[in-house]
C-alpha cells in the first residue's frame, strides 16, 4: 500500500502548506491542496527510478494546477518545461528547483 496518504498531511505541513512550485498558499488562498512526487511514480512504476516512490525526500506541498501542469515530468523536465513553454526565467527556474531541494531535503514534523 502507498504511504502517500498516510505521510501527506506531514508533507504539507513541512512545506508549510504552500505550493514548492508556484508559492501560491494552499492554506488561504482557496486553492486544493495536494502532495506532488518530484520524481513521477510511474517512473518507478516503469523502472526508470528506482527506490521509494512515496518517500518524503519526493514528496512536496503542491497546488492543483501546478500538480496538473507538471504532468509525469521530473523536476529537470519540468523546469525546462516552464522555462520553454511558459516565460520563466532562468533565475525563476532557478530558484523554483533550490525551493523544492530545500523542501525535500527537511525532515518531516513529528
Amino acid at each position: 500500500m502507498a504511504t502517500t496518504p498516510r505521510i501527506a498531511p506531514l508533507v504539507l505541513d513541512r512545506d508549510g502548506y504552500a505550493c514548492v512550485y508556484c508559492l501560491a498558499d494552499l492554506d488561504t488562498d482557496g486553492v486544493a491542496m495536494t502532495v506532488d512526487h518530484v520524481t513521477p511514480r510511474s517512473w518507478f512504476d516503469r523502472g526508470v527510478a528506482t527506490g521509494d516512490a512515496d518517500a518524503a525526500a519526493n514528496l512536496v506541498a503542491c497546488c492543483g494546477h501546478c500538480n496538473s501542469l507538471k504532468r509525469d515530468l521530473d523536476l529537470a523536465l519540468f523546469a525546462a518545461y516552464l522555462r520553454a513553454g511558459h516565460g520563466w526565467t532562468a533565475r525563476e527556474v532557478r530558484d523554483l528547483k533550490a525551493r523544492v531541494n530545500a523542501a525535500t531535503a527537511r525532515p518531516l514534523p513529528e
